[in-house]
């Protein structure tokens, strides 16, 4: 019986089928942080959400606070202007 109401739920809206596969996919995003060298921030790790990979980003701006900048290829970034040369990615 419900097997049958699905079907033919279906049969009078078949974008239900597209809107439940986008769904699913949408659920499935990950996020990358790109370095100002265009590398990863993690060789191992992506994010659920640019929330997520916003505080990755942060923790990872931790690891240079002793010597006050980030020494890119391109010269030294301070801190506080780290995050504009950073890059969220969706992958």
């Amino acid at each position: 019986m419900l097997l049958q109401i699905w079907v033919d739920l279906f049969k009078f809206h078949p974008f239900l089928f597209l809107y439940q596969y986008k769904t699913k996919d949408m659920a499935k995003k990950k996020y990358d942080v790109i370095s100002p060298d265009g590398f990863s921030i993690s060789f191992t790790d992506t994010y659920g959400s640019v929330k997520k990979a916003k505080e990755a980003f942060e923790e990872w701006k931790k690891r240079f606070e002793a010597q006050g900048y980030y020494s890119s290829n391109r010269g030294r970034i301070p801190l506080d202007e780290l995050e504009e040369h950073c890059t969220i990615v969706e992958i």
